[in-house]
């Protein structure tokens, strides 16, 4: 017995021994990879804070919540099978819509009707720890530039009263004041979540809302003036899903984004453009990006989610509904290169950038003879926003944090060749064809605030030591 006793305590000792030294050897790697990327993000020099940049479309009202006890204080149960609906008209397919992407660790955002979002939304002013905040894709993106020091920023976007009072930064709005906001409901899940049968694998969001005064991108005239007088180094465009499944009438969302078409074609060669992809679910939108925004850009920006919508888009004349939150490195890199050649073919002022952001990692395709420079830079800077913002923290903590990218990948899903993982010089850069490819990993938040604005504040922080 005593022998036995003695067994076991040797036993849990080395069992404790090797858990200590795997979370001391775990810590020092996550400690050497901040320090890495720190180097990185600052070997582009000093930002170039005074260039003009002008960000459009659309501004809104976020309620942000919790989603599973949203769903508790509407009275909804887990349905027994998550179910994709072309469009919700009820509270129950929202509820199933909420279980397909939660289940899936996957981001969306649709449209409902107004009726329907106004239910929701005064259900959701009751949830505990709901909040208000100014949101809007040209909005986030453009305070990120402010909080980083940019001083001529032009936002392409209406505000109101309200709207003024949340928003943490005061810059050059050019759209016209609005009397009614656009208000987007926000459904947060974090990892580990639990409702019902589903458990939350990844940390995102789920949005609905019901704009109308988005979709018609109103802002559209002024922004067009501002851009000729004020000659900006960037234009970025986003926001366009909120004409995505919108009841337009007659030919009025062909007319807009004709319009759109038209700015891009007027810009002049010396500004860079650059389009920030969203979540669309209608195919004839979808076409519509691919046709009217795509061929004028140079620089394209999306999520792992966007991308594969592409290609089937391109492909197959299809959107998917949903895939893979956490896809194979190389079939990421594979995907980029696919959007690159085809729009090399079909593109009229020549992309040149390409950046994916995912949970793992940021992947930055860049031409070589093309003006974007501090390619390694950009990839730092959008990895470490990635994580501050959703950590909500300008001080990185390498305790609050984990790595879920793989010790090597791929360079491609048809090619033998590896790169391996190199945790004190953590961003790999390699050149094929006429570009280069920089692959830096992100340090995950494992103390989530927000995902809501992640992309839109990581695009951003990629392209400020680019320009």
């Amino acid at each position: 017995m005593a022998l036995a006793k003695a067994l076991v305590a040797v036993l849990l000792a080395i069992i404790a021994y090797f858990v200590i030294k795997y979370k001391n050897d775990d810590s020092k790697r996550l400690g050497n990879v901040l320090n890495g990327l720190l180097t990185e993000e600052q070997s582009g020099g000093e930002l170039l804070t005074d260039l003009p940049i002008a960000v459009g479309f659309g501004s809104c009202l976020d309620i942000i919540v919790d989603g599973i006890p949203f769903m508790e204080a509407l009275g909804m149960k887990p349905p027994d099978v998550p179910k994709y609906h072309d469009n919700m008209l009820t509270v129950d397919e929202v509820a199933q819509m909420f279980a397909l992407y939660l289940s899936e660790g996957a981001a969306a955002e649709r449209f409902i009707p107004m009726e329907l979002l106004k239910q929701l939304v005064t259900v959701a002013e009751k949830v505990n720890g709901s909040r208000w905040a100014a949101g809007g894709n040209a909005p986030v993106i453009s305070n990120r530039f402010d909080k980083e020091g940019f001083t001529k920023v032009y936002v392409g976007a209406p505000m109101s009263h309200r709207f003024n009072e949340l928003y943490p930064s005061k810059l050059n709005f050019v759209g016209d004041e609005t009397l009614e906001d656009d208000i987007h409901l926000i459904l947060e899940f974090k990892v580990g979540d639990i409702w019902g049968n589903y458990t939350v694998r990844r940390a995102n969001r789920f949005i609905v809302h019901s704009d109308h005064n988005n979709p018609y991108i109103k802002s559209l005239d002024n922004f067009a003036n501002t851009i000729k007088e004020v000659n900006p180094r960037l234009v970025v465009v986003g926001g366009l899903q909120m004409l995505d499944n919108f009841p337009f009438k007659d030919n009025d969302r062909e007319n807009r984004m004709s319009s759109l078409k038209n700015v891009l074609k007027d810009i002049p060669e010396s500004t860079l453009i650059h389009f920030e992809m969203a979540s669309f679910a209608e195919v004839e939108m979808m076409k519509s990006i691919l046709d009217n925004i795509f061929p004028y850009v140079d620089s394209l920006g999306m999520n792992e989610q966007e991308l594969p919508n592409i290609i089937h888009m391109v492909k197959e004349g299809r959107t998917v509904e949903v895939v893979d939150s956490n896809p194979r490195t190389a079939v990421v890199l594979d995907n980029m290169r696919q959007v690159y050649d085809y729009y090399g073919k079909h593109s009229v002022r020549r992309l040149t950038r390409i950046h994916v952001h995912t949970l793992a990692f940021q992947a930055i395709l860049v031409t070589n003879s093309s003006p974007w420079k501090n390619t390694r830079a950009g990839s730092a800077r959008a990895s470490l926003t990635a994580h501050r913002h959703v950590c909500g923290d300008d001080i990185i903590d390498s305790r609050k944090t984990r790595l879920i990218m793989d010790d090597s990948f791929a360079v491609s899903a048809e090619s033998n060749e590896r790169i391996v993982f190199n945790e004190t010089s953590p961003i790999s850069c390699w050149e094929e064809s006429d570009y280069e490819i920089c692959v830096a990993p992100v340090l995950v938040c494992t103390h989530v605030k927000q995902t809501v604005g992640g992309g839109d504040n990581i695009t951003p922080a990629g392209l400020m030591p680019q320009i």
